[in-house]
């Protein structure tokens, strides 16, 4: 009863925030839900919660990322996917390294293995986070597209790094060259692992199409499923569960294929299936994070032994690590980086370097960085307690309130949307013209043409919910409208289509 509980209040937070993030727009949404969580943690009915890290990254990361693989744009990640895979990888160990021997240096008492750990949990950026960054800020589509793509690989590096570094805390021994072996079959393993079962779903759902087999019903549940067997799959022959769901998501095209009045009914359930979940766990995530915290940060805090002003100077020191390390990364990285059309290095422009600034907030820590630093042990091998464990904790949960108010706050400065009227201006207009040209193509719909019009209607509509979608417009009700009536004139097609030939078999029944 008491979990059953904790859902419900968790649920009534989440549509809460959904509703205080329209009066205060300057503030993400994902800042307002850790609030709501902080808030909701206090009060006396509400029930305690405890994180498994292993549930959580099963239910709430996996398919949430799997969401966002499957519908980031594919094309500009191609374009980005060095940078992308430079910040998830190369970025990620050096964090790891420049926190472990910084955070050992200002505080001695925490081992430098301990420390490596927090340095691995800090690797990763939070997917939902970078989605959810506010709307005052202009992002460009490269910046949107290099943020998003790292957010996706990064994980299994962090994680992969994380439990090494744990690994030597507790038994007191570390083998690099063991370390690195193992890093690499996790890692390319989880995106093999990924690709094969992500095209034998692919064939299945596609053969289940073809054959007539495919209902609404079983559909939405196998699609639903899909990560979570991805996840468990991959963790279970020992490689990253994470990168299995992402290289799953990027190359399922199901969705995308296949034409009549059921593929697009089931089609239309099917996104909105999945926008209610995502937004459910989406805020969820937050709402457990504003949770978590506080008891998380109390323990250390309370602590006689240890000195607040020392945690304080350890989160700072954390936190200017990591800015700085992905700053000098970031902006190294685009000046190795070729010109697309000459094929030279070019050189680092104001207009650059404040690009290196935007990508460098544009990262901040979340919910995998918490629930990474809750699975430390209690105990060491010999049987001693875990160094400094709550300390760590303290520090990380620190480190990532500072990074999600930097994104929030400094974004809006270092992009803000001076062309936001212009641009939304602009996109109005080009909605308008999409429709006024579907309501022509309507009319003109005969017999003979309806199946190429309708492909081209279909075609136009989602470019215009893509638009809307851009100026934070989003109109499920008109889309479906244009879809329904989509549906109607190709079961009116098909009836005409079976009179005709029920009609010919009646006046030639002998096929003469």
């Amino acid at each position: 009863m008491a979990v059953f509980e904790l859902i419900l209040c968790i649920i009534a937070a989440v549509v809460l925030s959904s509703f205080l993030s329209r009066f205060i727009p300057k503030v993400s949404t994902p800042l307002v839900q850790i609030a709501l969580g902080a808030l909701a943690s206090q009060l006396p009915f509400f029930p305690d919660v405890t994180l498994d890290p292993e549930l959580f990254m099963v239910l709430f990361i996996a398919p949430l990322l799997y969401l966002e693989a499957h519908e980031i744009d594919k094309t500009e990640l191609l374009k980005s996917v060095k940078l992308s895979l430079s910040l998830a990888i190369g970025l990620a160990i050096a964090t790891m390294v420049a926190v472990g021997f910084a955070l050992h240096t200002v505080w001695p008492a925490i081992p430098l293995a301990a420390a490596l750990a927090l340095g691995a949990a800090l690797g990763p950026t939070d997917a939902v986070a970078v989605s959810s960054l506010g709307k005052e800020a202009a992002l460009t589509e490269r910046q949107t597209s290099v943020l998003k793509g790292e957010s996706l690989f990064n994980d299994a590096s962090g994680i992969v790094g994380f439990q090494f570094a744990i690994a030597a805390a507790v038994s007191g021994v570390f083998e690099v060259g063991e370390s690195a072996a193992q890093f690499v079959i996790s890692f390319f393993g989880g995106a093999i692992f990924g690709l094969v079962v992500g095209t034998m779903a692919d064939l299945l759902f596609e053969s289940l199409r073809s054959l007539g087999w495919e209902t609404t019903t079983s559909r939405i549940l196998m699609e639903l499923f899909l990560p979570f067997i991805l996840y468990l799959g991959a963790e279970s022959i020992h490689v990253s569960g994470i990168l299995s769901v992402v290289a799953a998501g990027l190359i399922i095209r199901f969705d995308r294929t296949g034409i009549g009045p059921n593929v697009a009914r089931t089609n239309i359930v099917s996104s909105s299936v999945w926008g209610v979940l995502s937004f459910s766990l989406n805020g969820t995530v937050f709402i457990l994070l504003g949770m978590l915290l506080p008891t998380a940060m109390t323990a250390s805090w309370d602590d006689p032994r240890v000195s607040n002003w020392l945690l304080l100077i350890a989160i700072l020191t954390v936190s200017a690590v990591v800015i700085a390390m992905r700053f000098l990364w970031i902006s190294l990285m685009l000046r190795l980086a070729r010109d697309t059309t000459t094929g030279k290095r070019r050189k680092m422009t104001a207009k650059r370097w404040r690009s290196a600034a935007v990508m460098t907030f544009g990262g901040p820590k979340g919910t995998i960085t918490l629930s990474l630093m809750f699975t430390i042990p209690y105990t060491i091998a010999a049987g001693a307690n875990f160094p400094m464990r709550n300390e760590l904790i303290f520090i990380a949960g620190g480190v990532i309130v500072m990074t999600l108010l930097l994104a929030n706050f400094l974004l809006p400065l270092l992009a803000p949307n001076r062309n936001k009227d212009t641009s939304t201006e602009m996109t109005e207009i080009t909605i308008e013209v999409l429709r006024r040209t579907v309501e022509e193509l309507t009319g003109r719909v005969t017999p003979d043409n309806r199946r190429a019009v309708l492909m081209v209607i279909d075609s136009y509509t989602k470019r215009i919910t893509r638009l809307k979608q851009r100026t934070g417009e989003i109109d499920p009700q008109g889309y479906m409208r244009l879809q329904i009536d989509a549906l109607n004139w190709e079961k009116e097609y098909v009836k005409n289509r079976l009179a005709g030939v029920r009609a010919a078999i009646k006046a030639n029944p002998t096929g003469n």
